[in-house]
């Protein structure tokens, strides 16, 4: 049988200069100075959201099941998942 091992990447410490702040880019794992201004702008101009192949704008909220909602916040899909108790049923 074979083995698998994995690592976990560490992040270096990051300290961004003022006018950058850290930001974590899709496909890096770990995140990178970027200047301010350049995340404002590009928030601003892509503020909606994909999910499941429907369009949605920024602050738009839908229900994706019984148990799982969604919100767009600046081009960024949100996704809370409500878990349940335990149910102890007597037979």
């Amino acid at each position: 049988h074979g083995h698998i091992k994995c690592d976990l990447q560490e992040c270096p410490p990051l300290d961004c200069l003022d006018g950058s702040i850290k930001v974590k880019n899709p496909g890096k794992c770990c995140p990178e100075c970027t200047d301010i201004v350049a995340v404002v702008y590009s928030k601003e101009v892509n503020r909606h959201c994909v999910y499941d192949r429907q369009r949605y704008n920024h602050n738009d909220h839908w229900e994706v099941d019984e148990c799982t909602s969604c919100s767009c916040v600046y081009g960024d899909v949100h996704c809370q998942t409500q878990r349940c108790p335990t149910l102890k049923c007597t037979s």
